[in-house]
């Protein structure tokens, strides 16, 4: 369309292409917004609908200068009145709450595998309680005035890890008492003084207070005091906030510990808010649970305190991190959950949790979201049988084996309105069976967002087949059938179960180059019905679990410099239909640590000098010109 016809459309078509951009591709409503003065105004009330202050909170002038900057350009712009979300996030922070739309904790899992069960989080457990100075809380009051200028304010996140100062929490509800309050870290401090400082008790009774994170530790890392804070958001969740709807409990270890030492000393009981407090004691009508490394029986909250306190009839979606399965045999038994839509359940260990896991997913209601990481195998069928049907968002992580191609198809069959996916497949040296499976996801019709971990675990290369004949006339000159003859009785180092051909294979395997990721996303993407939806999304990550390599120094560099993630999205222009956008995820880490890292190869070496080098240069032949096997490697293609 001609910048001419956009200046004839009428501004109600207008608006709706700006709200469309904004919902699908924010980069074009910027672009959009240059065309002309009506294009501007139109895209006005999208571009402001969400600001962010980027804040050192120990710095009252950079507060200034933030505060004052967006209070010029809302004025400039006259757009006080469209902005609707105002995020508050500290310099250099995480991406978490500035990427968040729609506020949920879970949406980063459909988006990619989420390894965040694996650490917890470290910070200050012990931490002195030090009310909010006047001073200090002055520095906020460019912020408050920028907050009291916004005209129809409706969620303020606030993500320092720093108490929301005074004159925030006044003016919120002075001027936007309908305004939703997110809190990212929240702590009571003062629990052990002997009275609990009046500001942190206002934010914990504030009605504008919609979502928290609580922080706890264990005795050991807050020692010699008990570290209450988890009993006592509870008692905030039963009732103290009258809207809060969003909680994530979060099990913290201490920063200056580098490993959690489980204690075994008994817990005091929390006496309660000192001095006593008339509070309500309704239950809560939370709609959204988190519950973090919840196999922590260091405080002894299970399902049914958080029951006691909430109505779990209410919940919409809930979180169990590292769940056991003694929680989840309570929850089947006792747990009425009839509006849960949305679901991530991970074991830490799955084993104990046998049995209990398919019970809890079989008396659950239909899901539309379910992100489950655990023995896959065991809850398949309860998944497929009640929430096939429903689901629309599906990630599967078995821990250690990827899903085979009969299952993708089993997937396919029950899952027939799945429009993300994550999952786990195994490589195979790029031959039919890997391919086959890349088809199999493409059979899905409504599927447009694909996240694929490719496992590329030396255990499972040596099962592998011996390469194919066209496969080797394309990789490398030298005879295959030489090499394996003289190798495939050698034993790998001190690893008895390997030869050099399942190091061979096991490295062809890491390799992921951006031919390969494009690769797979065509034979997916032709794969896709005539009448199915096309892909939209694909995320291809490479792990190297379970594998001895990627514990052998030698090896290092290789799997840094071969296995690489990529991102690809099909081209939003209507002017290139078909086209595809790619991008290596890490790439200027992975180059900061390969940088001069070379040391496998030195120039006049000789290959016969490493045994990994002679590996090397039997897949990857130098090059001309080439001064390291960095320049010559590139990955196996697939066999079509």
């Amino acid at each position: 369309m001609s910048v001419l016809c956009l200046d004839y459309l009428p501004t109600e078509i207008l608006q709706h292409v700006a709200q469309y951009l904004h919902d699908t591709h924010i980069t074009s409503l910027a672009s959009f917004s240059l065309v002309n003065k009506t294009c501007y105004a139109s895209a006005k009330v999208w571009l402001f609908r969400s600001i962010r202050l980027q804040v050192t909170v120990t710095d009252p002038a950079q507060l200034n200068q933030e505060a004052v900057k967006w209070t010029k350009i809302l004025q400039r712009t006259q757009s006080q009145r469209h902005v609707c979300q105002l995020s508050i996030v500290p310099r250099g922070g995480s991406e978490q709450a500035r990427n968040d739309k729609s506020h949920s904790w879970l949406d980063q899992t459909w988006q990619s595998i989420d390894h965040e069960q694996q650490q917890s989080p470290r910070y200050e457990g012990n931490e002195p309680f030090k009310p909010i100075e006047e001073e200090e809380d002055r520095a906020w009051l460019p912020v408050a005035g920028l907050i009291k200028l916004v005209s129809y304010l409706k969620d303020l996140v606030y993500e320092p890890d720093y108490t929301l100062p005074p004159c925030l929490l006044r003016v919120l509800h002075e001027q936007h008492p309908q305004c939703r309050l997110h809190i990212f870290w929240f702590r009571f401090k003062s629990l052990h003084e002997p009275t609990v400082d009046p500001h942190e008790l206002a934010i914990a009774r504030s009605p504008c207070l919609h979502k928290i994170t609580v922080r706890y530790f264990s005795w050991e890392d807050t020692r010699p005091k008990e570290d209450w804070n988890l009993d006592a958001h509870i008692r905030v969740v039963a009732g103290m906030a009258p809207n809060l709807r969003e909680v994530r409990s979060l099990f913290c270890k201490s920063k200056h510990c580098s490993f959690l030492i489980r204690s075994n000393r008994m817990r005091k009981p929390w006496p309660g808010f000192s001095p006593d407090i008339d509070l309500p004691s309704s239950p809560g009508a939370l709609e959204c649970l988190s519950l973090f490394d919840a196999q922590s029986t260091v405080h002894d909250v299970g399902l049914d305190r958080w029951n006691e306190a909430t109505d779990f009839s209410r919940l919409r979606v809930l979180d169990l991190c590292r769940a056991t399965g003694q929680m989840l045999s309570w929850a089947a038994k006792n747990a009425s959950l009839p509006n849960l839509k949305e679901l991530r359940l991970h074991h830490h260990h799955p084993k104990p949790a046998f049995g209990s896991s398919s019970a809890f997913l079989s008396m659950i209601p239909p899901l539309e979201k379910l992100d489950y990481a655990g023995d896959v195998e065991e809850v398949l069928d309860s998944i497929l049988d009640k929430h096939g049907p429903s689901l629309l968002k599906l990630s599967l992580d078995d821990h250690f084996d990827g899903l085979d191609v009969p299952t993708v198809q089993e997937l396919q069959e029950k899952c027939p309105r799945l429009e993300s996916l994550c999952i786990c497949t195994t490589r195979s040296l790029s031959d039919e069976t890997e391919v086959s499976m890349y088809r199999a996801l493409g059979k899905m019709r409504h599927l447009t967002e694909l996240s694929l971990e490719l496992a590329c675990s030396d255990f499972a290369a040596a099962s592998q087949r011996v390469l194919t004949q066209s496969q080797r006339e394309g990789l490398s000159p030298a005879p295959y059938e030489e090499f394996d003859g003289a190798f495939e009785n050698t034993t790998w180092q001190a690893h008895p179960r390997f030869n050099h051909v399942h190091v061979r294979n096991t490295i062809l395997n890491w390799a992921v180059d951006e031919a390969l990721a494009r690769s797979i996303w065509e034979t997916i993407d032709e794969s896709k019905a005539g009448d199915g939806k096309r892909l939209q999304s694909l995320k291809l990550l490479p792990t190297a679990f379970r594998t001895f390599l990627s514990r052998s120094g030698d090896f290092v560099e290789i799997l840094e410099c071969v296995s690489r993630s990529y991102s690809l999205e099909r081209s939003v222009r209507d002017d290139d239909e078909g086209g595809v956008t790619i991008r290596e995820l890490g790439r200027r880490a992975r180059e900061a640590k390969c940088e001069g890292r070379h040391v496998l190869e030195q120039p006049g070496g000789n290959p016969t000098d490493s045994p990994v080098l002679e590996i090397i240069r039997h897949i990857w032949p130098r090059n001309e010109g080439s001064t390291s096997w960095h320049d010559d490697w590139r990955s196996l293609p697939l066999l079509k």
